[in-house]
């Protein structure tokens, strides 16, 4: 699959020149299939659509920045938050956490908890620095040889503009529901 077929599928994001998807394994994963790896729902899914890269153990989507998600952050001068930015980044990352998983735990169903995180930067990609609406971020995560923690990176308009490592924990979807119910009534 060329960069250019991840990018229509995508919705016409920019690709940078050192990702490349020729000669990958990729599944496409759409809006149908996204509440298997990230368990959340609208407002607080961002991601709609995504792709894992088996071949090279990476997870990619894109996210759509829009005033609503930069409302009253700051006054008349609205742009991501970065604690939204984060969340973003982790589901991303749990696409990628979900998938290894349930390939060695025989399809059953699991979250991915964020259970550490090992420093997210914000950079200056040839004179962006700020996430405002309009912006088309590009996410992608990937494993590091252990898969003890995912590194994320963002770009936007084909320039890295932030980096997160994060740990997760992969938790049965029944079990977690058990461990939410015994949260709720202590």
């Amino acid at each position: 699959m060329s960069n250019k077929i991840v990018s229509d599928f995508l919705g016409g994001v920019v690709i940078p020149d050192d990702v490349d998807f020729e000669c990958c394994y990729l599944i496409k994963i759409g809006s149908d299939s996204l509440s298997h790896y990230v368990k959340e729902s609208f407002p607080q899914l961002y991601i709609e659509r995504g792709i894992f890269d088996e071949t090279n153990q990476r997870a990619v989507s894109v996210f759509d920045v829009t005033k609503d998600h930069c409302d009253g952050h700051f006054i008349e001068c609205p742009m991501l938050p970065m604690a939204k930015l984060g969340q973003v980044m982790a589901q991303v990352g749990s696409i990628l956490v979900i998938k290894d998983k349930e390939d060695s735990n025989g399809g059953k169903e699991c979250v991915a908890l964020a259970t550490g995180v090992g420093g997210i930067t914000s950079m200056n990609a040839n004179g962006k620095q700020l996430i405002v609406p309009g912006d088309q971020l590009l996410i992608i995560a990937e494993k590091d040889e252990k898969l003890v923690r995912v590194k994320i990176s963002v770009y936007v308009n084909g320039y890295q503009i932030s980096e997160m490592f994060l740990r997760y924990m992969v938790v049965k979807w029944d079990h977690f529901k058990i461990m939410y119910k015994m949260q709720t009534t202590l």
